[in-house]
Order: C-alpha cells, then structure tokens, then sequence
C-alpha cells in the first residue's frame, strides 16, 4: 500500500486559509484539523460520535478511541491527547496496559518548546522506541510509515 500523502506546514495554512472563507468555516477548521492532528480518515471522522469526543461533563476527552466497525482497517484505534509531564515511560506503560491500546505516542514536549523541531517516544508492549528530535513533518511521516506496519 502506497503511503499517503500529507500535507506540509505550508500547503496546511493555505487551507485552512481558504476555508476560513467559506460558509462553515469553523466546523470545516476543526475537521481538517482533526484528521491533520489525529491521523483519522475522513470516513473515521465521520463515524465519530459526541460520546466518542466529549465527557459527559462537557469537557473534552483526553483520548479519542474508536472501535473496528469506525475504522477502515477493522481495527481498535486510539488517539490520546492527554500529557505525562513526569516519568513518561513508566506512565506511558501502565496506560497502554489500563487501555489495553496497542501502541501509545508521546510527544517529548519539554525537550522542544520552542523549537521548530519535535521529539517523539512510541511506548508498545513489545518496547519502547524514542525517535530522534527532527521537524515535524518528518516525525510525522516517520510516524505514519510505523503505524502503517502496524495496522
């Protein structure tokens, strides 16, 4: 399977420039900025219920999971948006065992506020690997590529 394009920082801005002249310009912000952020498909995105997003309180969910029938692979996947701020590795793995998630992504953001660069530790049971600070695109590409060998 062909690896999927993604779009550079650049072609993102012009984008969400364009949109932000059209009629629903919020909700088509927040869906581009969904699928750009989270790695979901459209199809993924569309299948997301208020439930899957937002707690009962209102608030925001620090992770979004969605089940196989939401997903084009058939399979579990989870997006999580909550932060570690101490012993990212002993956390990162008690919560892959709490959510019984195959692999968790965290982004080592002290190390690079600030920077134009970004540092990343991917926590699976089978290990944990800390990919090198680089720019984000090629984290993300790097990231996307490791995903895709997993699904």
């Amino acid at each position: 399977m062909a690896q999927a394009k993604t779009l550079t920082q650049a072609e993102l801005d012009q984008v969400l420039r364009y949109v932000s002249t059209k009629r629903y310009a919020k909700r088509d912000r927040c869906l581009i900025l969904t699928s750009f952020w989270s790695g979901m498909r459209v199809g993924e995105i569309a299948q997301l219920k208020m439930g899957d997003v937002v707690n009962e309180d209102g608030t925001i969910k620090s992770e979004i999971r969605l089940s196989a029938q939401q997903t084009k692979g058939k399979k579990v996947f989870c997006v999580g948006f909550a932060a570690e701020t101490h012993d990212l590795k002993k956390h990162g793995q008690e919560k892959l065992q709490r959510k019984n998630i195959p692999m968790l992504v965290a982004n080592i953001g002290p190390k690079t506020f600030g920077l134009d660069e970004n540092q990343l530790m991917v926590i699976e049971a089978s290990g944990i690997t800390e990919m090198p600070a680089a720019d984000k695109l090629s984290l993300s590409r790097q990231l996307i590529h490791l995903v895709s060998t997993k699904i």
